[in-house]
């Protein structure tokens, strides 16, 4: 091996070490000695419309912060219990604060895959009313003033700090495969510690779930959405016989089925397209699969692709003559007159689920599909 170089790597790896010391410890001291006051100023706005300030951050025995996100499947699994132990923790004079630190536009379409709502305040507040949370749930994605505070990385991740507004634990908030097990739980150990007026020295875990998207994650999300943007677009035809193949191959899969035309309302044909390709790229990791259907002639056909691409629709598309749809029609709903355009999601305990004979409602297909990919 050459003398310099090795020589090269070895000064490269020294500095690479003593860096890496240097940050975990600053790191580690800033935890340990860390004092709430130290979060740097907001003024932010909770999904109850109230706006919150550093001043609000206290209670008389301590204070809770929690970062939870709606798409990460993880804090979905504490949102179950937050208003239950939140009631207990008010009595002894404990505040909790929830932060939701996520840039909507930073997260990765796959990444919304289990969840029917984004990140967004306004998907935020969807969630406060659904819920009827009893504490503060408050948007901290544009600037992340108290996510960068605390160094918070990964949702769910939890801070508890005493009366004086020490910190005196940070990490997870217990076991997600056993959430309400508060015996097993460092966190709750750490509360019952603190109320019990109990010296509590710092203590951390590690946190598990799903990693927080900043503003700086912007450009690599886009790259991503980018190249799902330039997938081929691909359109075939399918008679009777493979129509038939394609419903009855599919039938017990969660599979979605959208049957159109040229002659449907256009404002209503693009905005459907749209939703469905949305929601393709979101599911299609988990097994979703999506099949379009237009019924045409063949000098239609480059004129049906062009509204595939412009809807960047790269599932399986299918064109077919008016002849051919017998075996499509059993998956229509019995709602509305016209026979096109029409969805049905098939399940994959081979159930009907969610139907349209209009607009397609993406709160509701999203919940739907959700609920027949987590049948697995």
């Amino acid at each position: 091996m050459n003398k310099k170089y090795s020589i090269e790597k070895l000064i490269f790896t020294v500095i690479y070490f003593f860096i890496l010391i240097q940050t975990d410890t600053k790191l580690f001291c800033q935890n340990e000695e860390f004092n709430i006051r130290q979060i740097l100023p907001f003024n932010l706005k909770g999904a109850d419309g109230k706006q919150y300030e550093n001043k609000d951050l206290k209670g008389k025995q301590g204070v809770i912060i929690m970062f939870l996100s709606n798409h990460c499947k993880y804090s979905q699994i504490y949102e179950n219990y937050l208003n239950e132990w939140n009631s207990e923790w008010k009595k002894y004079g404990l505040r909790l604060f929830v932060f939701s630190p996520n840039h909507e536009n930073s997260i990765l379409p796959s990444e919304l895959a289990y969840t029917a709502s984004g990140d967004s305040y306004k998907e935020m507040r969807e969630k406060h009313e659904e819920k009827k949370f009893n504490f503060p749930y408050i948007y901290d994605g544009t600037e992340h003033l108290v996510t960068n505070s605390l160094n918070a990385t990964i949702t769910p991740t939890v801070y508890l700090f005493n009366e004086t507004g020490l910190l005196i634990y940070t990490g997870r908030i217990g076991n997600h495969e056993k959430p309400n097990n508060k015996s097993e739980s460092e966190f709750h150990t750490n509360i019952k510690n603190l109320i019990s007026k109990k010296d509590v020295k710092f203590n951390r875990t590690h946190s598990f779930g799903k990693a927080i998207r900043l503003k700086g994650d912007l450009e690599s999300a886009e790259k991503v959405k980018k190249r799902y943007a330039e997938e081929t677009v691909n359109l075939y035809y399918a008679d009777e016989k493979k129509l038939n193949l394609l419903t009855t191959y599919n039938i017990n899969r969660s599979t979605f089925f959208y049957v159109w035309s040229l002659d449907d309302n256009q404002n209503q044909t693009r905005e459907n397209l749209i939703n469905i390709s949305k929601n393709f790229k979101i599911f299609r990791k988990r097994g979703l699969k999506v099949i379009t259907i237009c019924i045409g002639k063949e000098p239609e056909k480059e004129r049906i692709k062009t509204l595939l691409q412009r809807s960047q629709l790269s599932s399986f598309n299918y064109y077919t003559y008016p002849g051919e749809i017998k075996n499509l029609i059993k998956l229509r709903s019995e709602v509305g007159k016209t026979i096109t355009p029409f969805g049905r999601l098939m399940r994959i305990n081979g159930k009907r689920g969610y139907s349209t004979s209009g607009v397609i409602d993406d709160k509701e297909l999203r919940i739907q599909i959700l609920d027949s990919l987590n049948e697995k």
